[in-house]
């Protein structure tokens, strides 16, 4: 125990004396699709205008029938490490039954019903070596994921069943000698419902089993309506968004890495290049580690366009330290 606790206070001060001095911030995209090719990567650094530190990308789980079916991860993984980055693999425990999600029960997956994918997949990041980050069942904290549990059971017990979920899954990789994969524990900013049952804190599964934390959080701007999706949003910050939830987070754990897996800003109701320009000062100013662009127009035009290429350009074009030392050291 003493020897975990000083490994984790080593590895806190090594990155804070090789990387915080140099104010450093790496930029990564969220993206949607898979599996990822080369030329979907160069085609989204033609469009941000620098080349991504991270790749978050999106991967469901197969329904029970399809569990013993063929999946190929390692095209992916082999083609965002040539390309340059790290890989963050959004593991989300659910699939597509007519078009609509499905959340795999927790009864399911800690029963062991899921043993053989799980093995699979496990296969493939041990035979990858290098080091991942895994989002496992993210943004825990919306209703809208409601994970292991059908929607209409998201209550209170939905912590404790999502914290034995994470461990169950953490505990599996353990056992199987993983060492090459981070585990990352992400709500998003806002939880919803606004409830005390609700909060981080409550979903948090333990330092043992966290190597990261994560937020997820956007600036909808004015782009949300009661009309197009049932409520109504304003402009808000950067640093409005994410204060509060860092803290959230800080109070969790002082140590462990903060990264917005997450982020963008609509262009209705502000200035979205002024916006992304203070957001990655504030963000050094919150000592986060990663920024990571949902590169995606979706319910908003989220994207980064030509007006916000020069910022990014101007914010990292001579960084010091690559992701990848980075990440290296979070692995020792």
């Amino acid at each position: 125990m003493k020897k975990n606790i000083f490994l984790t206070i080593f590895i806190f001060f090594f990155n804070f004396l090789v990387f915080a001095q140099d104010d450093t911030l790496f930029f990564g995209t969220a993206i949607d699709g898979f599996p990822i090719s080369t030329s979907k990567l160069k085609k989204i650094q033609k469009e941000i205008g620098i080349k991504p530190d991270i790749i978050v990308f999106f991967l469901m789980w197969p329904n029970k029938e399809k569990i013993n079916n063929s999946f190929n991860l390692t095209y992916s993984l082999d083609a965002i490490d040539q390309f340059g980055a790290i890989s963050c693999i959004t593991w989300e425990p659910m699939f597509l039954n007519n078009s609509q999600e499905q959340t795999i029960l927790k009864a399911d997956i800690v029963n062991g019903k899921y043993d053989e994918y799980l093995d699979e997949f496990i296969f493939q990041i041990k035979a990858f070596k290098k080091p991942i980050i895994i989002r496992f069942a993210h943004e825990m904290n919306l209703s809208r994921y409601h994970w292991g549990v059908e929607k209409d059971e998201y209550n209170e017990s939905s912590p404790d069943i999502y914290i034995q979920m994470f461990r169950y899954i953490v505990d599996y990789f353990k056992k199987n000698k993983v060492k090459n994969a981070l585990f990352a524990f992400c709500p998003n900013v806002d939880s919803v419902p606004n409830t005390s049952w609700n909060k981080f804190k409550n979903y948090y599964p333990g330092d043992k089993y966290v190597d990261i934390l994560g937020l997820d959080g956007y600036n909808w701007g004015t782009c949300a309506s009661e009309k197009n999706l049932g409520w109504n949003s304003s402009w808000r910050s950067f640093k409005k968004t994410f204060q509060n939830p860092v803290d959230e987070l800080r109070d969790l754990s002082m140590l462990k890495p903060i990264i917005v897996f997450e982020t963008s800003s609509a262009e209705k109701g502000g200035n979205k290049t002024y916006w992304l320009e203070k957001a990655i000062k504030e963000a050094k100013s919150l000592d986060i580690t990663a920024l990571c662009w949902f590169q995606v127009n979706k319910e908003c035009k989220w994207k980064i366009t030509e007006k916000q290429k020069n910022i990014l350009r101007k914010q990292f074009f001579n960084r010091k330290y690559s992701i990848k030392k980075w990440i290296e050291g979070m692995k020792k």
